[in-house]
């Protein structure tokens, strides 16, 4: 279905987008919530798996501590 493709595309574009966003606030010392509300969105939708998503917000990743969502 060129639907359901063209939606499995879109939420892998802004899965990399919301989490390389999430990563350089995270590396500059800052928790931002938007782009981590975007990663839990899309697992939510289910259209990312959460185990892409984990990795990223664990507490500690990226410099950051006590990110815990």
């Amino acid at each position: 279905m060129v639907q359901a493709d063209d939606l499995q595309a879109a939420a892998e574009a802004l899965f990399e987008r919301a989490a390389a966003s999430f990563i350089r606030a995270a590396e500059a010392g800052r928790h931002d919530s938007y782009f981590a509300g975007q990663l839990q969105a899309l697992v939510e939708l289910g259209l990312i798996d959460a185990a892409r998503v984990e990795p990223i917000l664990r507490p500690g990743a990226h410099g950051l501590c006590g990110c815990g969502i």
